[in-house]
């Protein structure tokens, strides 16, 4: 089940701040938007009027520090010009929000909620760069308002007057590019009356998100006298609420504000997506970095067995696959390859039922496992007499008789990567049969600031090759975890284009090496930051049967697998209309295999991990 929305509203003037929040309390409200200091601090800069002795803002005192942390979000006054043509103007405004920063730095806010950007975003970068230096414990909200359609025909009809800077996306990503791409600067969405393309509005999708800000305005009057969102407000707003934002009134209402609040948390219970058993189970692992499983150079453990084995889908499409191999045939022979616990050798024996006698080899290297499988030997009917145990590599096994086929589920998140290619090659001289028969994997260039800022500071311990050439004379080291693939299941994140293929594997082996190189390019269609790659795979069982975790071809269900991200060194930046160039290798060198990829337009970045200096699976 998801989490309570928690929704807010912004307060202007309140007299007593305690009182306004009893208030909202009555009103079903969670939190409360608050100027951090008085507007005539705005005349008193500008020398309009005398300096007062009356105090800047309200008394620390007007609420515990528990109530300030949980109950307010900062509001940064909209009135210093710290892009002013004046120098007294600029010196102003500079002052005023440094103040006001510190003063949310000295309640614990959670939060500070920034005005709209200016066109010239350079001296706000620069002063939230400075405070994010320091240890800060609140967050910054950007103010971004959504761009119409009209405003985006508008842009594309005359590109040069994007000089200015004049989509709130560009003045956004500006902004978090100058302060480093900080964790501490996030993102508050501002619905407006006409809503953007589809493009555009996902594009947002792979920000940090915090807050969608609903303006009063945008409500309509129902026919029972309610205010409501027109549909497609509602349906942006059910879409961006997957992210779980909480959500701001904005604005002066015509309806009780409590009519508001209960409104939209009735549009996003109903909206929610029903959460199956899968589903529930993968919530703790949305935009979790997760090094990837390698089976041939590890042994699994219990609970990772039993996560894999939970899966509904995958199972049933290999007994699937093994039942059409069968076919007709009264007997076979089948090699388990990687037989784990056992999960496939019950898959065979299933679709073979009684029409067809069938004797498994199940093949197994590590040990902790056989004594799962020799148990199930000896005491499960289905397997006794049916079915023999070995404790072996696979790649080191010599079958005790002539093979039919071999099963194996060797598959990755992106096909290959755990080695699946390495160790059914010499698997192929038994038989000419595989289930899988092949695999082929597909790369998608996608935005997930959230998921780039923890690769980036991922200390991932996964094994390294040798020292780059160049270490020896003071190159620094490489950014380890922005050269690591890593498996997570996608939540916040924006695909920017179709997805394309990479690398394709066959059994038998249609090719003798098994190196790739491909070189793909990737058309976008509105302006966008791209943070890294992510990974999928499509294997075909045998005979049409397929399991994919490919978007566009998804086995529905199935959750053995998450996706592969590969992150950039630095995230690229590609205007609309144009297309990002990507290039990737796989890479084989004694008993270490790797993948190297690298940006080549419409900027060019190093090769990511090369010679597989950050990250490289074991043989």
């Amino acid at each position: 089940m998801a989490a309570k929305v928690r929704i807010g509203a912004e307060l202007f003037c309140a007299a007593d701040l305690r009182q306004a929040l009893d208030a909202a309390r009555q009103d079903g409200l969670d939190f409360a938007c608050s100027p951090l200091s008085h507007p005539r601090n705005a005349r008193d800069a500008r020398g309009v009027s005398e300096r007062r002795a009356a105090p800047e803002t309200r008394s620390d005192l007007a609420l515990t520090c528990g109530e300030w942390s949980r109950l307010i979000v900062g509001t940064a006054s909209a009135w210093p010009r710290l892009d002013a043509s004046c120098a007294q103007q600029r010196r102003d405004g500079e002052a005023a929000l440094t103040r006001e920063l510190e003063w949310a730095s000295h309640l614990s806010l959670a939060a500070v909620l920034l005005p709209p950007l200016p066109a010239d975003v350079y001296p706000v970068a620069r002063r939230l760069q400075e405070t994010f230096q320091r240890a800060t414990s609140w967050q910054a909200w950007v103010r971004c308002r959504l761009v119409s359609r009209e405003e985006e025909a508008r842009r594309r009809e005359d590109p040069s007057s994007t000089g200015d800077v004049a989509d709130p996306w560009l003045r956004w990503d500006r902004v978090r590019r100058l302060c480093d791409h900080s964790a501490a600067l996030c993102v508050a969405l501002e619905l407006t009356e006409t809503l953007p393309s589809v493009d555009a509005a996902r594009r947002w999708r792979g920000e940090p998100l915090k807050c969608v800000l609903v303006p009063y305005a945008l409500f309509r009057t129902n026919e029972a006298g309610f205010p409501v969102l027109p549909k497609a407000h509602q349906d942006l707003l059910a879409s961006l609420a997957k992210l779980e934002p909480q959500l701001c009134l904005t604005g002066v209402p015509t309806h009780p504000r409590q009519s508001y609040v209960s409104y939209l948390r009735h549009l996003i219970a109903s909206r929610a997506p029903v959460m199956d058993e899968a589903a529930i189970a993968e919530r703790p692992y949305r935009d979790y970095l997760q090094a990837p499983l390698q089976p041939l150079a590890d042994n699994l453990e219990a609970n990772t067995y039993e996560t894999f084995e939970r899966d509904p889908v995958k199972y049933a499409r290999y007994e699937e696959a093994v039942k059409k191999f069968l076919g007709e045939r009264t007997s076979a022979v089948v090699v388990v390859a990687g037989a784990g616990r056992g999960p496939l050798v019950a898959a065979v024996l299933r679709a073979a039922s009684d029409r067809c006698n069938v004797k498994v080899h199940a093949v197994e290297k590590n040990a902790n496992a056989i004594v799962t499988l020799r148990h199930r030997a000896s005491t499960e009917d289905a397997w006794r007499g049916r079915v023999e145990v070995h404790q072996s590599d696979m790649r080191r096994w010599a079958p005790p008789c002539p093979i039919d086929c071999v099963v194996s589920e060797l598959l990755g998140s992106f096909g290959d990567n755990e080695l699946s290619p390495e160790c059914l090659e010499p698997v192929e001289r038994w038989t000419s049969t595989s289930i899988p028969q092949n695999y082929e994997s597909f790369l998608q260039p996608i935005s997930c600031a959230r998921l780039w800022f923890d690769a980036r500071r991922a200390n991932t311990g996964l094994p390294a090759g040798p020292p780059a050439v160049g270490a020896c004379i003071g190159a620094p080291p490489p950014d380890r975890g922005l050269e690591t693939p890593f498996v997570v299941k996608l939540h916040n994140f924006a695909p920017l284009s179709a997805v394309q293929p990479a690398f394709r594997f066959d059994h038998p082996a249609s090719e003798k090496s098994l190196e790739r190189y491909c070189a793909l390019e990737f058309p976008v269609a509105v302006d966008c930051t791209v943070h890294g790659l992510a990974g999928y795979f499509e294997s075909e069982l045998y005979d049409g049967v397929m399991i994919s975790i490919n978007p566009a071809t998804f086995s529905t269900g199935m959750f053995s697998w998450f996706p592969l991200f590969l992150p950039f060194s630095r995230p690229v930046f590609v205007a609309a209309g144009s297309s990002l160039e990507v290039r990737l290798w796989r890479r084989r060198e004694g008993d270490r295999v790797w993948y190297e990829w690298a940006v080549v337009g419409p900027d060019v970045l190093p090769v990511h991990n090369p010679g597989g200096r950050s990250c490289a699976m074991r043989l």
